[in-house]
């Protein structure tokens, strides 16, 4: 979470005793069920180019639930969600008959964990190669890439460029490009006076040994980026936030869309926000995005909320249609 995020939280532990944002520790249940309610957010949602569809709220007393923020499509009937704690929800959408929610661990084999050199918890994000179905995630603090691939085999590496990043702000967006190549983002800059943030493009599986090119992600209305998700024509949507300083914790998001081929050493990549939502019902912790295209060239837009463990937070997840402009 970023900085703001923990210094309101201490000024608010520090002011309420006995009321934080973490709810008391309920007994360790691992099987309870997902339960998926339509909702009907009254909030601000405007663009031009992406049409607010549907919304649901999630819930679930599975200590593995909660948390999410990174999203994948696995296809058109399902999602995939990481979470915060570096377990897995896979999501049948709603209406589309993807059979049942499966919640668990990203890594349910022990003695292969213990092969690692180190517990990996703080998922930040995911993404997927669709036809070899291997899985990439990101981590913040370890500032590490990892892969899962298809046979059960796991292998990391921390990049060199991401040492320095923020420990609370490290690579919050990883998105495999349909060429094979990597696109990271950091989710806040590396000091006071950075303007914007920074970002690495890779040429293949980051967890390979390589030189990334590196460039800078533009400060767009002081929001941060915080995932990702391809859209039929090549360009990235992007998924932005912000936290709102007050009681109880808000946030104000945006999408931003940007073409990865403009891509430069040294240049600010040129993104452009095309959509704004805040409000009653679009004011969580929107953290994740994924993507399914459609055949006439538009694409579905999923987006789920991290509701950081928090009886005062949400997890709800959104339905946007993206349309390509003519």
């Amino acid at each position: 979470m970023i900085r703001r995020l923990i210094l309101l939280g201490c000024v608010v532990a520090a002011l309420t005793p006995g009321t934080w944002v973490r709810s008391p520790t309920p007994p360790i249940i691992y099987d309870a069920p997902l339960i998926i309610k339509r909702i009907e957010p009254t909030g601000s949602f405007a663009s031009d180019s992406l049409t607010f569809d549907a919304a649901w709220k999630l819930t679930s007393q599975s200590a593995h639930f909660g948390g999410y923020s990174g999203l994948v499509a696995l296809n058109e009937t399902t999602l995939l969600a990481g979470s915060d704690k570096a377990r897995l929800l896979t999501l049948p959408i709603p209406g589309r008959g993807g059979g049942k929610p499966v919640m668990d661990f990203l890594k349910p084999n022990l003695g292969q964990r213990r092969e690692l050199p180190r517990e990996l918890v703080d998922l930040e994000a995911l993404t997927r190669d669709p036809e070899t179905d291997a899985l990439w995630a990101s981590y913040e603090n370890t500032q590490t890439i990892e892969r899962h691939s298809p046979d059960g085999t796991i292998a990391e590496r921390d990049p060199p460029e991401m040492l320095d990043w923020p420990m609370n702000g490290g690579p919050e967006v990883l998105q495999r490009l349909p060429d094979g190549r990597f696109l990271v983002l950091a989710e806040a800059p590396e000091g006071r006076f950075a303007t914007g943030t920074a970002g690495l493009l890779f040429e293949r599986d980051p967890v390979e040994e390589q030189e990334p090119l590196a460039f800078r992600f533009p400060d767009l209305e002081g929001l941060s980026p915080v995932d990702a998700a391809m859209l039929p024509d090549g360009r990235v949507m992007i998924l932005l936030r912000d936290i709102r300083l007050q009681w109880p914790i808000r946030f104000r998001s945006a999408l931003a869309i940007a073409d990865p081929s403009t891509i430069e050493e040294g240049e600010v990549w040129g993104a452009e926000i095309i959509a704004r939502f805040s409000g009653p019902g679009l004011d969580a912790n929107f953290e994740g995005l994924a993507s399914i295209p459609s055949e006439d060239g538009s694409a579905e837009l999923y987006v789920i909320a991290d509701d950081n463990f928090s009886n005062l937070q949400e997890t709800l997840l959104l339905r946007l249609i993206w349309r390509p402009s003519d």
